[in-house]
Order: structure tokens, then C-alpha cells, then sequence
């Protein structure tokens, strides 16, 4: 047996309340979905927020905001308008995460001073070096010039010592010219006993730089081997990514650089696409662009309007 099922005036009102609310739901829905389809993209500012942040970067949310201002400010100059916000309650957070990249990275901004100092050392030793040399050449022409003028004199000596004993004895003048002549030579030859002496000294002096400078190249090589091994092992990184809701940076070489590597994932955040000339922003890799100052390219900016539309 079916049963009689019967509804109020009341309820019909209800029900066709209900049916009108949903309808005007769906119209304003709709109305939003074809009004987002005529916004110009980049008409609403892309809110942002810093959220993980490593301290091994040494950085503070201070320094991190002060880099992402001035990355804003580089697309925002170029469109002409507020491209980004930072609130608390963005959707899209900044991350700095420490890896392998970063600390590689650091291990070669230790490294680069190590080999400066090193390479100036080297000059230095080398400067020494090239001193001392001079100065044993001088010393020992000085000594072998010296030493045949005392042999030349000493053979005088002896062979008028030899002529005046032969003789019988040498007169009284004669004798006191030769004790000069002896007390001379004697001087000359403590004379060249000190000259050995110093030359002697000169060459340790040579030796011992020769040794701290085969010693400072075998540390300096050691360093840059590993220097360059650090950087080939960086090259199939990127610095940053952008997943659609987070932004990570993951290596950077010092300010200007961080401010390179905001600004290419900010373009993404965007809607920017990777662009062919190495030296924009939008550039797959990050390695050839001019940081002094970072500028936008025409790459970056026909790149820029095509996301965003014309300024």
C-alpha cells in the first residue's frame, strides 16, 4: 500500500527559498569563475610569507625580507604595478633549506680566502727569493773577485819572501814592507772567512724559502683541487625551486646572488617561464647573469609581459 504523502504551502516556500539561494550560489560562482577568466593575470599581487629558514644560512627574517623587497621590486618597476605582498597569512611561503649545495658553497667562500692568502704568500716567497738570490750572486762574485786578489797578493808575498831569503835576508825596510804586507793579507783572509760565512747563511736563507714555498704549493694545490671539485659538484644543482605553493632556496653565494635567486622564483610565482638567453633572470641555470647591478634582460621582460600582459 502506497502511502498519501502530502506537502504544505509552507514547505513549497521553503523548498523554492532554498532553490533560489542555491541558483544565485551558482550565479556568483559562475560570475567569479568568467570574471577570473577576463582579470589580466598578475592583477592580484601574489602574497607571500617566510617559513622554514635554516640558521646555517646565517640569516635573519630581517635580511631575508630586506632581499625579497628588492627582488619584488625589479618585476614590479618593469610591470608598473604591485606585483607582491607579504602578509602572514600568504599561501605561498619562502623557505631557505641547508643541504649539500649551500654547504658546499660555504666550503668554498672558506676555501677562496685560504688560496688568496696562499697566492700571496707565494708572491712574496717568490719576491724573497728573487732578493736573496741577487744578493748571493753579488756576495759571491764579490767573494771569488776578492779571493784571486788574495791569492795574486799572497803569491807576490811568498815569492818576494822567497827572493829575499835566497839572498840572504831581507834588509830592514824591506822587512817591515813584508810584516804590512803579511799583516794584510791575514786581514784579507778573516775578511774572506766572514764573506764564506754570510754566503753560507745566504744559501740556508734560499734553501729554507725553496722549502716554504714547495711546502705552501703542495697545501695550495691540495686546496684547489678541492675547490674545483666542490665547484663541478655544483654545477647539476639548481639554487631554487617553485612548486606551486612554496618557493625553496636551497644555495647562494652572498647577497647579490640571493637576490638573483629570489627574483628567478618570484618570475615564477608569477607564471614566468625559463628563458633562453643565459644571462636574464628566467634563465635555467644561475651562474652567468651580471649581479652589479642585477637587471631585467629583454628575455626576462618579453617574458614578463607574456605573463602578465602588457604594462
Amino acid at each position: 500500500m502506497t502511502p498519501n504523502i502530502t506537502t504544505s504551502p509552507a514547505q513549497l516556500v521553503t523548498m523554492a527559498t532554498r532553490l533560489t539561494v542555491l541558483g544565485l550560489l551558482l550565479s556568483v560562482v559562475c560570475g567569479f569563475w568568467i570574471w577570473r577568466q577576463r582579470v589580466p593575470p598578475c592583477h592580484t599581487p601574489v602574497a607571500y610569507k617566510i617559513g622554514q629558514l635554516d640558521p646555517r644560512f646565517y640569516l635573519d627574517d630581517r635580511a631575508v625580507y630586506k632581499a625579497l623587497r628588492q627582488a619584488e621590486r625589479l618585476w614590479e618597476t618593469a610591470a608598473g604595478r604591485n606585483l607582491f605582498v607579504q602578509t602572514s597569512t600568504a599561501p605561498l611561503t619562502v623557505n631557505f633549506v641547508f643541504d649539500e649545495r649551500q654547504n658546499a658553497t660555504q666550503a668554498q667562500q672558506r676555501l677562496l680566502p685560504q688560496l688568496q692568502q696562499a697566492e700571496a704568500t707565494h708572491a712574496s716567497l717568490a719576491q724573497s727569493y728573487l732578493t736573496w738570490r741577487r744578493t748571493y750572486e753579488e756576495q759571491h762574485l764579490h767573494y771569488t773577485t776578492a779571493q784571486e786578489a788574495h791569492r795574486a797578493r799572497l803569491q807576490a808575498y811568498n815569492a818576494e819572501v822567497d827572493q829575499w831569503n835566497a839572498q840572504g835576508g831581507a834588509p830592514l825596510s824591506a822587512q817591515q814592507t813584508l810584516a804590512a804586507e803579511r799583516s794584510s793579507l791575514e786581514a784579507d783572509q778573516s775578511q774572506l772567512r766572514a764573506l764564506t760565512q754570510e754566503i753560507r747563511e745566504i744559501r740556508h736563507t734560499l734553501q729554507m724559502l725553496e722549502e716554504q714555498d714547495k711546502t705552501l704549493i703542495t697545501t695550495y694545490t691540495r686546496k684547489v683541487r678541492s675547490y674545483n671539485w666542490l665547484s663541478r659538484s655544483q654545477r647539476q644543482f639548481h639554487k631554487g625551486e617553485f612548486n606551486g605553493t612554496d618557493i625553496t632556496i636551497y644555495q647562494f653565494r652572498g647577497p647579490e646572488d640571493l637576490l638573483l635567486v629570489l627574483a628567478h622564483e618570484l618570475g615564477h610565482a608569477l607564471g614566468l617561464k625559463h628563458v633562453a638567453d643565459e644571462e636574464a633572470v628566467m634563465h635555467e641555470f644561475l651562474s652567468e647573469q651580471d649581479l652589479d647591478p642585477l637587471t631585467l634582460t629583454a628575455a626576462d621582460l618579453q617574458a614578463l609581459t607574456a605573463a602578465c600582459g602588457p604594462r
